[in-house]
């Protein structure tokens, strides 16, 4: 589902649209956020499984520019397969059409089956992606201690910085801290469509939550209140900025766009009441970067996506699909590299704790 709410798109709409929901920190959306996050956030914390949902997937891009513009839609089908946090089964295939003329046939799969995990991407046509695909593949215990160990890693600097009292060196905010520490402790577990939304959704508000005829609907926007998870990252890029830098008349600029922005990106997510997985996801908007304050109204950016569920038969088998993708070809192996990632992260907490201990 993360894939989706990427996706870019070509239709223009004013922000007058939101102005039939709460405005963001009002107490009307601050009710619509709470009940959102409780519902789904229980909901995320113990997804359905087995599960298995289909959905088709239309999307389109424009990024307009007198120097060179680029345009591109995207048809297709999204299926998802999770028998559990460590057996699953991902793929999105379809055929994106580049400039109205080139069309591109796409197929994105993530396969995990207790003991392995494969990652394949596929395209032809495009030449930033090798003409063979990508394909990898590795040991699910080690991406599994690499995650682990990369939250834990995160919950010791944090406990370091309140007893330095904001040492730079970990200052980490608190919204950042908070969203990492709520973090579920089995990666498998952002992989399932309820809690990749659940937990993808961080950056993001919901102004209007409803609940009825089987259907929980949510109106959502872009979060720009000053303590948001991503108003916050921003903050600290820009005091890293303006102490390396010496000048924050960037901070102001890219701020008032930040926020201008989250008066066009609106989109509605529909969740069914019983199964809590994700039904449809619906987004379509449009700006220039006048209106932003970053160029001119000939530069322009706008996209929309529209993801529904489809009713599929019963099929006692779906466990076929949980395989390697392409059983015919060799995968690269990356776990060497995850055993190289945990090593580098366990010696940068050893010397972060001997700098501590000679500080003491």
């Amino acid at each position: 589902m993360l894939l989706i709410i990427t996706l870019l798109a070509l239709s223009a709409q004013s922000p007058s649209v939101s102005e039939n929901f709460p405005t963001v920190g009002s107490e009307a959306a601050i009710v619509a956020q709470n009940e959102f996050r409780s519902w789904l956030g229980s909901a995320a914390k113990a997804p359905l499984m087995p599960l298995h949902v289909e959905y088709t997937v239309s999307a389109s891009l424009a990024l307009i520019d007198p120097g060179g513009s680029v345009e591109a839609t995207f048809e297709g089908t999204m299926v998802s397969e999770v028998q559990s946090f460590t057996k699953m089964y991902h793929h999105l295939e379809g055929v994106a059409l580049l400039m109205g003329e080139k069309q591109v046939p796409v197929e994105i799969s993530l396969v995990l089956d207790n003991e392995t995990f494969w990652i394949s991407l596929q395209t032809q046509g495009l030449h930033v992606i090798p003409e063979d695909g990508i394909y990898l593949t590795g040991n699910m215990s080690k991406l599994q201690e690499v995650y682990q160990f990369g939250l834990d890693f995160h919950k010791w600097s944090a406990s370091k910085s309140k007893m330095q009292e904001g040492d730079a060196d970990l200052l980490l905010g608190v919204a950042f801290t908070t969203f990492m520490q709520s973090l579920p402790d089995e990666f498998g577990a952002l992989l399932h469509p309820t809690g990749a939304l659940f937990y993808g959704m961080a950056p993001f508000t919901c102004r209007e939550f409803s609940m009825g005829e089987g259907v929980v609907k949510a109106s959502m926007t872009l979060d720009t209140q000053p303590e948001a998870f991503v108003v916050e990252v921003l903050a600290q890029w820009y005091q890293f900025w303006d102490g390396f830098m010496g000048s924050s008349s960037q901070e102001d600029r890219v701020s008032k766009a930040y926020r201008t922005f989250g008066d066009y990106l609106n989109f509605t997510l529909r969740f069914d009441v019983e199964t809590q997985a994700p039904l449809s996801l619906s987004l379509d908007f449009s700006v220039d970067a006048e209106t932003l304050g970053l160029g001119t109204k000939e530069e322009s950016m706008s996209f929309s996506a529209e993801v529904q569920h489809l009713a599929h038969s019963l099929d006692t088998n779906r466990a076929r699909l949980i395989t390697a993708p392409h059983p015919d070809r060799k995968a690269m192996e990356v776990t060497p590299f995850l055993e190289i990632a945990l090593s580098e992260m366990r010696a940068e907490k050893a010397e972060m704790e001997s700098a501590a201990d000679e500080d003491f």
